[in-house]
């Protein structure tokens, strides 16, 4: 048997009682979704997995969900603190082989872009949740008119440094250029770093949202 040290930061206490966690399983039998949050090393698992067809686990630590990847092969894992829940892309397609039966309710797991303007969700959430999105958009133009959008406010550094490179290139004076290059490229490594530090701080993996390697630079800001 597998033994998990506690993480006190966590606030980890694992029931350990089989009597205790069959009384507790009795008032879940035959629920339709069933919804384990911190299930640990599995002691209530154990038993509620039989319970249900539509059986979720959100669990936080790194070796609690590899032991319980380990002891139960087809176990529905969420990864997250229990207040987040990261929807996987998926296409349409994929959703209606999932989840045909968009009546029947579940813990969401993915999305699909579906037109110009929805999105496709499954399993059907089983309540109203608060939904946070990141996408990509092209920012508002800067005009004699409208001189702020999203770089002036957000990257103004990176913008700065842009901007003397192209003047710098008009008046053909490549070797101030190469400086102004230099500093644009530190400024943009910066701005890169803090989007990655906010996937990780929100439970996120830090990745490229285009699939590729984007670990965070060490000494930068």
């Amino acid at each position: 048997m597998v033994k998990i040290r506690t993480k006190k930061k966590l606030g980890q206490h694992f029931l350990n009682n089989e009597e205790i966690s069959k009384k507790i399983v009795i008032s879940h039998i035959n629920r339709n979704n069933i919804l384990e949050i911190g299930p640990g090393s599995g002691a209530l698992t154990k038993y509620l997995i039989n319970e249900s067809n539509n059986f979720y686990v959100v669990e936080i630590d790194d070796d609690c969900v590899n032991l319980l990847k380990k002891d139960f092969k087809n176990l529905n894992i969420i990864k997250s603190d229990g207040t987040r829940i990261n929807l996987l892309q998926k296409t349409d397609e994929y959703l209606n082989d999932y989840w045909p039966q968009r009546t029947s309710v579940g813990v969401p797991r993915y999305y699909a872009n579906f037109g110009f303007n929805n999105l496709l969700i499954a399993p059907t959430p089983v309540s109203a949740y608060d939904c946070e999105m990141s996408y990509i958009v092209q920012p508002t133009a800067a005009t004699s008119v409208h001189q702020e959008n999203f770089f002036t406010e957000y990257c103004s550094n990176a913008l700065f440094y842009a901007s003397m490179k192209e003047a710098c290139m008009f008046m053909k004076n490549y070797s101030a250029a190469q400086i102004w290059e230099q500093e644009y490229q530190r400024a943009f490594t910066d701005l890169l770093n803090e989007a990655r530090r906010t996937r990780q701080d929100d439970m996120r993996n830090n990745a490229s949202p285009a699939g590729g390697d984007n670990t965070l630079v060490k000494g930068s800001n």
